[in-house]
């Protein structure tokens, strides 16, 4: 019974590690730092990652980012563009760095660092 329970479990753990998009959505294009500026500054930006978890971004003109994470979770952080890359120094809970950004006409596209997802980040209204 136990080996059925853990070839379950881990049955379980593929099917799910198979729901996150591992390539970027075919109408995505990659955006320039100056043109991710444009599409950050002074709004906020929702998305779910692949395990249910999700995110609320609220990216101020000045550069300053704060992130509220649908668990209770929040931080804050400088955030930059270099390139198609999306960079943010968090100031303690998240880890910082850059991720692949890229967007089609409503969308913007971030490739997680940390497991390669590719996140569909939807702007707030």
């Amino acid at each position: 019974m136990k080996h059925v329970a853990s070839t379950v479990a881990t049955l379980v753990g593929l099917v799910l590690a198979g729901c996150a998009t591992p390539t970027f959505a075919p109408e995505s294009q990659p955006v320039t730092g100056k043109a991710l500026q444009e599409r950050l500054a002074g709004k906020t930006y929702t998305a779910r990652i692949a395990n249910g978890i999700g995110w609320e971004m609220r990216y101020e003109s000045q550069g300053l980012m704060h992130m509220t994470v649908s668990n209770g979770t929040a931080d804050r952080g400088r955030w930059r563009t270099e390139d198609n890359r999306l960079c943010v120094d968090f100031e303690g809970k998240f880890p910082s760095g850059c991720s692949e950004m890229r967007a089609d006409a409503n969308r913007l596209y971030l490739k997680r660092g940390s497991t390669g997802e590719i996140v569909v980040l939807t702007p707030k209204p």
